[in-house]
Parts: C-alpha cells; sequence; structure tokens
C-alpha cells in the first residue's frame, strides 16, 4: 500500500472528521480525552481517544478510565493513533495487560485532480438511511442486536450523505456510505454480498460513493480498512488512495497474554 507524508494538522483534522461522521451515542470529555459509547457497537465508538497529554500520574488517569467503562458495562477499550495523547501511554497499556489489536489504516486521497470514470454492471441507488441500514445488515450477515444499533448510529451521521445501495438483476448485491463534514467525505461500511464478490461491484460502488463527494465539492476523501484486509486494500490503492496514518486500539485483557500469543483482527 502506498504510504504518503502527511502534516500532522491534516490528519489531526481527518481524524476529527471520521468522529463526527460515525458519532456515538454518548461522549464525556475528560482535561483532552474523549470517552465514547454506543452499545459495544464497534470499538470505534466505545473506546477512549487519548488526544492530548494528559496532567497528572497517568497511571491513575489509567485507571479512572477503566472504571468509567465497567460502569457502562464494557471492556477498557483505548484507541491510539501514535501521533495524539501523551508520550508512554502504548507502553503503558502494554504493561497494564492491554492486547494491541485490530491494527488500522487511515487511506486518503484527493478528489480536485480525479476523472471518475464510467460505472458499469451495477445500478447505484440512494436508499432512506433506515433502509440503506438494512441492506448493510443482511449482506454482513449481523445479528438483529447488533443491526439495530448499527441503524440508531447510522441515522445519526450528519449530513449531507449518500446511502448507496447497488443492484444487479434485481439483487441488492454490495451498499456503503458517503459523508460530508468540515470538507472531508469519510466513506463507510463498503460491503459485497459474500456469493457476489470478485465481480467489480466493490469497484463500481465506490466509484458512485467518490463521485457523488466530488459532485458535492469535497476536495478529500477518507476511509479506514483493517491492514488485515488485502484485498479491500488492493482495491482502495487501484482508486488512488495512500496511507495517511495508523491506529489500533489497547483492550484490557481478562487473562495477561502469553509472550507467543497471536493478534486477533477486529472491527475498526
Amino acid at each position: 500500500m502506498v504510504r504518503q507524508s502527511y502534516p500532522a494538522s491534516l490528519r489531526e483534522r481527518i481524524d476529527d472528521a471520521a468522529r463526527a461522521c460515525w458519532p456515538a451515542f454518548k461522549e464525556q470529555w475528560w482535561e483532552g480525552w474523549l470517552l465514547r459509547f454506543a452499545d459495544g457497537y464497534s470499538r470505534r465508538s466505545n473506546s477512549v481517544y487519548p488526544l492530548a497529554s494528559a496532567p497528572g500520574e497517568l497511571q491513575a488517569r489509567v485507571a479512572a478510565c477503566e472504571e468509567i467503562f465497567r460502569g457502562e458495562g464494557f471492556t477498557p477499550t483505548f484507541r491510539m493513533t501514535g501521533f495524539q495523547g501523551p508520550a508512554g501511554l502504548d507502553a503503558l497499556l502494554a504493561q497494564r495487560h492491554y492486547e494491541r489489536i485490530a491494527p488500522t489504516f487511515v487511506l486518503h486521497r484527493r478528489l480536485t485532480d480525479w476523472s471518475p470514470p464510467p460505472i458499469a454492471r451495477l445500478m447505484i441507488d440512494e436508499e432512506p438511511i433506515e433502509e440503506w441500514s438494512a441492506a448493510f445488515a443482511a449482506l454482513s450477515e449481523m445479528s438483529s442486536n447488533r443491526a439495530a444499533t448499527h441503524r440508531a448510529i447510522a441515522a445519526g451521521a450528519p449530513s449531507p450523505r449518500y446511502p448507496a445501495v447497488g443492484r444487479r438483476g434485481g439483487r441488492t448485491v454490495a451498499c456503503g456510505l458517503s459523508v460530508l463534514t468540515d470538507g472531508f467525505c469519510g466513506i463507510f461500511d463498503v460491503v459485497t454480498a459474500p456469493a457476489e464478490r470478485r465481480q467489480g461491484y466493490g469497484s463500481a460502488l465506490m466509484l458512485a460513493l467518490l463521485s457523488w463527494a466530488q459532485a458535492q465539492g469535497a476536495p478529500d476523501a477518507f476511509l479506514q480498512v483493517v491492514e488485515s484486509n488485502r484485498p479491500a486494500l488492493r482495491l482502495y490503492e487501484k482508486l488512488g488512495f495512500a496511507v495517511c496514518y495508523e491506529y489500533w486500539y489497547r483492550v484490557l485483557s481478562p487473562v495477561p497474554p502469553s509472550s507467543d500469543s497471536r493478534l486477533p483482527g477486529g472491527l475498526g
């Protein structure tokens, strides 16, 4: 995957836009740290964002966050970027038996210099957000409880937004969501039906999402993809995306992991 050097200010703006595009149900600011909760759906909306250096003793702050998360009924989880927050926090979390999981790329591309090719082989429709969320849940084979939470989060995404569904022969085969905020287009939840993959439907849907964003005047697009998702990374690289930065999660382990444990993947 192509990597480019981005100024810290742009990375921070994209990270802010990503949070705004995919809201949590509850947020709590605490001296530069943001705690987010959304009924446990995705770590992105259920984790601590240590966005600033923290006053006081770091161990005590981490312990306080742990108590808050346990009070909400969730496993303490921190989202780490490497360019935000206090120095030494990642090492401290490792010492406290937080496992490093789900390393994720944030990808970016400019839209001002992009000429979209024609979209072939797929009918793209804009759907109401509730119907789009139902299509996403079906394609993702999601449980009813998770589908209800996803629908509520998606309904809270800011406007303008473009909930797109791709159909072929009357079948729903792909879907994805573009959301505009602060001059950026964030792309979320791009999925193709398992039986319909490797037929170009994901590429066609991405072209539709990017074309819509460009027509809205957005100069930049970003998306987030787990590093282990190699097929998606190949697709996004072909579409001109480059790695802007990385993030990962530190999740408190119930038992200290062994030295040779493998790190699992997970939701971004």
